[in-house]
């Protein structure tokens, strides 16, 4: 297995043909110190040639795939999330050359939402950039946040926090473009790389975010509410100014706290 997030973030750990387990014990065999994962969370045992993951009465669950399981014979590739660690399990020819993979593609991508992380995000913003300016392009950015993120996370926690980030990414994708970059950039913030889009245009797409996002469920014990976020948008000529791709990534942030003061739940855009 690799963690692919979590405090042991890259560490890839071998399985034994034997029950390995998981928890906030210290003797557990992968030791986990998180509030969310109980002390004897998680056993993965060996049997016949393949291993199975079992939840051991733990008090969050355990999740193959992000489907709550009790019991689950692991297949290669499968993704096994405990407490805030996401671990991918793999097996099989070739684990050493899909190991790397893993780890490159841990480099790029945020294992919770899947999409890009900050540090791609941010190159893939300048490289665009540059391609703009050089060929008179269009190019257009919007960023965008949960409202009341750090409220959501401290009544409803981590955990219900992270599901929620997933979701809201999943239908921010469904609204965009294939060739549209979306990057995770904080804790409860994105921002989307809009080539060959111009100010009017790129409005139109933060909307679409905004919409597919209000259908994105806040579910905690007893709670029914849905995500609401807010969006700046910002837009360059296809002669590139002086500031670069800085200047519009300002520029967009500047528009989101805009949006933010003005109660949320909005786009505003400028170019």
């Amino acid at each position: 297995m690799i963690v692919l997030y979590g405090t042991e973030l890259g560490k890839r750990v071998p399985l034994p043909q034997s029950a390995f387990t998981i928890g906030r014990t210290t003797k557990a065999d992968l030791f986990l110190d998180q509030e969310a994962v109980s002390r004897h969370h998680a056993r993965i045992d060996y049997g016949s040639g393949s291993y199975t993951v079992r939840d051991l009465r733990s008090s969050n669950g355990v999740f193959v795939n992000e489907e709550l399981v009790v019991e689950r014979k692991l297949e290669d590739g499968d993704r096994i999330r405990i407490g805030r660690t996401l671990l991918v399990f793999l097996s099989g020819e070739n684990v050493e050359s899909r190991s790397q993979d893993e780890l490159h593609r841990l480099m790029t991508a945020d294992p919770i939402t899947r999409a890009y992380n900050k540090r791609y995000f941010n190159e893939a913003l300048e490289r665009e950039y540059a391609r703009a300016a050089r060929g008179q392009r269009r190019l257009s950015l919007v960023l965008f946040e949960v409202d009341g993120f750090e409220q959501i996370q401290g009544a409803r926690g981590a955990l219900v926090t992270d599901a929620v980030l997933r979701r809201l990414a999943t239908a921010a994708k469904l609204s965009l473009r294939p060739q549209d970059i979306l990057g995770r950039l904080g804790e409860g913030s994105f921002g989307v790389i809009l080539p060959e889009t111009d100010l009017a245009e790129a409005r139109v797409a933060a909307e679409e975010v905004r919409v597919m996002a209000a259908g994105v469920p806040l579910i905690s014990p007893g709670v029914s509410q849905m995500c609401a976020v807010s969006l700046g948008v910002a837009a360059m000529l296809g002669v590139a100014d002086d500031g670069g791709a800085e200047e519009l990534l300002a520029e967009a942030g500047e528009r989101l706290r805009e949006a933010r003061a003005a109660g949320g739940n909005r786009v505003v855009g400028r170019g």
